[in-house]
């Protein structure tokens, strides 16, 4: 039995994997593939640091079925919840008119028709206001400024804020909503992993989020300092 369709992201595993040499990334690569048909993974003879390495990947896949599971899982429950509210919606305006309708009634559907008719239409309509962003779309709004110049067309954000609403999400609500605080926290990860000639995605973020969250206080507190020392 295969395990259901998940993204695996490469840019952690190779972040991982990175101090290791071909044979060893084969390996484990290879574990990967075989887990992904047989739903074990395999028992490998490796040096001791590569084994936390192989860890941490088996880790990272683990991490993905689960969240896709329990995607899979809210789903269903929202098409269960959507189907009921649809067979307990009183229909009966659908209904063939009857024959012993009274003029009340017929009059009623008579007006509603009408007014479908003649209501004006989308383009004739007053323009609505613009869409209020919340703390979330804010974030990744100001993480794809600070950090991804790549994504630049609505197309582009949509799959990036797909991908990535998960971290984003864990990583706004530790830092307490604090935008600020929480692209201080991705800057303070990047910066580690640019210093160890790695890179990574925002799950890397994730993994030591309270050490980047204070190190990102702590910078704050050196930049606020100087500025008052300046003034």
């Amino acid at each position: 039995m295969k395990i259901p369709y998940i993204k695996i992201p490469i840019a952690d595993i190779s972040a991982y994997l990175a101090p290791f040499d071909n044979e060893t990334k084969g390996k484990i690569f290879q574990a990967v593939l075989d887990f992904g048909l047989y739903q074990q993974w395999a028992d490998l003879e490796l040096p001791e640091r590569a084994k936390i390495g192989y860890a941490a990947v088996q880790e990272i896949v683990e991490n993905e079925i689960k969240s896709y599971k329990k995607f899979c899982k809210e789903q269903k429950q929202k098409i269960k919840n959507h189907w009921a509210k649809i067979k307990n919606t009183d229909d009966t305006n659908v209904l063939p008119v009857r024959n012993n309708q009274t003029k009340t009634e017929t009059e009623t559907k008579t007006e509603y028709i009408n007014k479908l008719l003649t209501a004006p239409k989308v383009a004739e309509r007053a323009p609505s206001l613009p869409k209020k962003l919340n703390d979330l779309q804010k974030f990744s709004n100001a993480v794809i400024e600070n950090f991804e110049t790549n994504v630049q067309t609505p197309e582009q954000k949509r799959i990036w804020f797909k991908r990535n609403c998960r971290c984003l999400t864990d990583i706004l609500t530790f830092c307490g909503k604090n935008i600020p605080l929480a692209l201080g926290a991705i800057e303070a990860c990047v910066v580690r992993l640019q210093k160890a000639n790695l890179s990574g995605g925002y799950e890397a973020v994730c993994r030591n989020l309270p050490e980047y969250m204070a190190q990102a206080q702590k910078d704050n507190l050196e930049a606020n300092y100087a500025s008052y020392q300046t003034n």
